[in-house]
């Protein structure tokens, strides 16, 4: 232990420093803010311990609230945040989700580099993927979001896959999938991989997630809230509103507002009806999707196994993100492994890959354009009308491809 600390004191100086800088921003704005999107959590804790409907919108709305869009076992983990005051709560919240993103890098790091890295490499793979990533960061914290936790859980399970433990990556992943749904996009994955025993393991976690709710809210009750669950969130998600926001980021939003009058963002370049919009959609999915997931024999610049391909996994983690139909801001963390990805692999080739650097370049300045305050002064929500921040991951989606499929030989 002492002899870790002494070895690597500058990086747990900095993770400190980062970590009362942080935690001293959220209890500075989150108060101002009312908590955001940890209100509305707290807010059904109170009402699951009050024994209250949770997927009444009317209430929401009539209380100001976001909807909360969760199935019931996240709902059951909220009701013990209620049991305290909502600033400790919050804070704990805060704390909890600073040990979910080391976890996160940590395993991370430990899926993609193995032994071919420097320590030294290794920490600035870490802060050159941070800093691509860091304004999505900033903004799960500022809306008190869970994606956090989802990734996290999403990802140690994939590192438990990656160990052979099946049974510990379907409960994983099965848990992920639950407090969001887009995790489940690995379900398919694995089953072209043929790993079914995964498979098995993660819908049948689904199914005693589902049900463990009923161990004291009762089975009558757990049954309700069950059935009213799936309902509710399509009524709150996938409106027409929703699906057009210019906050909201994703392939869909992008096509919708590219392509038809919703939103009334005066682009409407083909003027189509919903019909045609989701297949179009659809049709970028699959395509998407396929090339992830196209087996292609780069395992020996990688030294992966046949069973399991660290491109493959970052590109279906930009697939989360973009195939969200609600993918705001904070969605996009996702993109974090595929910057280590990419990072790992410079460092491999020694750089020389000037079209994945181009790449990189171009997805860290659409990313920026959308956070700055200056470009707020003349430009307003326009990069976000534009989705700039969508196209910022398609070029790392891009990136990912061209490693994937004509990746430079390595630099010895």
């Amino acid at each position: 232990m002492f002899e870790y600390l002494k070895n690597h004191w500058i990086k747990i100086l900095v993770i400190l420093l980062v970590f009362v800088a942080s935690l001293g921003r959220f209890e500075y704005k989150m108060p101002k803010r009312n908590f955001a999107d940890f209100h509305a959590y707290y807010y059904t804790g109170q009402k699951m311990l009050k024994g209250e409907n949770i997927y009444d919108d009317n209430a929401y709305r009539k209380d100001g609230m976001a909807n909360f869009k969760y199935p019931p076992i996240f709902a059951a983990i909220t009701a013990l945040f209620a049991l305290a005051p909502e600033r400790a709560a919050a804070t704990i919240w805060f704390i909890f989700n600073f040990l979910l993103i080391i976890l996160f890098i940590y395993y991370s790091g430990r899926l993609i580099f193995g032994r071919d890295l420097t320590g030294r490499q290794k920490n600035w793979v870490y802060f050159w993927s941070l800093l691509m990533t860091a304004r999505f960061y900033m903004q799960n914290f500022d809306e008190g979001q869970v994606n956090f936790l989802m990734m996290t859980t999403l990802l140690l399970g994939i590192y438990s896959m990656s160990k052979k433990k099946e049974f510990l990556a379907g409960v994983l992943i099965g848990f992920s999938s639950l407090v969001k749904y887009m995790s489940a996009i690995f379900i398919p994955y694995f089953l072209f991989k043929k790993r079914f025993k995964i498979v098995f393991y993660t819908l049948l976690s689904l199914v005693i997630f589902s049900l463990l709710p009923a161990l004291f809210l009762g089975w009558g009750r757990n049954l309700s809230l069950q059935k009213d669950f799936f309902p509710y969130l399509c009524k709150t998600s996938l409106d027409m509103h929703s699906l057009s926001d210019y906050a909201n980021q994703s392939i869909m939003a992008t096509v919708v507002r590219f392509f038809s009058d919703h939103g009334s963002y005066g682009i409407n370049l083909l003027c189509l009806n919903d019909y045609a919009l989701v297949f179009i959609s659809g049709v970028i999915y699959i395509f998407m999707f396929i090339l992830s997931v196209y087996p292609v024999k780069t395992d020996k610049l990688f030294g992966l196994n046949g069973n399991f391909n660290k491109v493959d996994i970052a590109l279906i983690f930009i697939c989360i993100a973009l195939f969200n139909p609600n993918a705001w801001m904070h969605a996009f963390i996702f993109l974090t492994f595929g910057y280590m990805v990419v990072f790992f692999y410079l460092y491999k080739v020694k750089f020389n890959d000037k079209p994945v650097i181009g790449l990189v370049v171009l997805s860290f300045i659409l990313h920026s354009l959308t956070a700055s305050l200056l470009t707020r002064f003349w430009a307003g929500n326009s990069f976000e009308v534009y989705s700039f921040v969508t196209f910022g991951a398609i070029a790392l989606f891009v990136a990912l491809i061209k490693i994937k499929f004509f990746p430079s030989p390595i630099k010895q």
